[in-house]
C-alpha cells in the first residue's frame, strides 16, 4: 500500500480494487494448498500414522506434504504475473473508475 503512494492509504478508489486483487489471489492459493494437504493426507494416511507411531513429530510427519501444498499453492501467483500487464491492470483502473476516480488518475 505505502509503496504504491497513495495518500491517504484508505482511498476507496485504489484501495477497493488493490485489496480486490490481493484477496482474489490469495483466496485460489489457499484453497488449492488446503485442498492438497487433506487430499495428501488422506492418501498417505497409513504413512503418517506409521511415522507418529515410530516417534516422529508431527513437523516431522507433515513436513513433505506441508512442501507439495506449498508447490500447488504457488502455481496461481506464479501464472498471474506472467498476465499481469494484460489482464489485472486494466481491471485495476475499470474497478478504480467505478469507484470514483477521475479516468486520467486511473491511467
Amino acid at each position: 500500500m505505502f509503496a504504491m503512494n497513495f495518500d491517504p492509504p484508505y482511498t476507496a478508489s485504489k484501495f477497493i480494487p488493490t485489496m480486490g486483487m490481493l484477496f482474489g489471489n490469495t483466496m485460489v492459493g489457499v484453497s488449492l494448498g488446503m485442498d492438497s494437504v487433506l487430499v495428501s493426507v488422506d492418501t498417505r494416511r497409513d504413512i503418517v500414522e506409521c511415522m507418529l507411531c515410530y516417534g516422529a513429530s508431527r513437523w516431522e510427519t507433515v513436513w513433505p506434504i506441508a512442501v507439495d501444498a506449498a508447490r500447488t499453492a504457488m502455481v496461481p501467483s506464479i501464472t498471474s504475473m506472467g498476465i499481469t500487464g494484460l489482464i489485472s491492470i486494466p481491471g485495476m483502473m475499470s474497478g478504480q473508475i467505478l469507484g470514483g476516480a477521475d479516468v486520467m488518475d486511473a491511467a
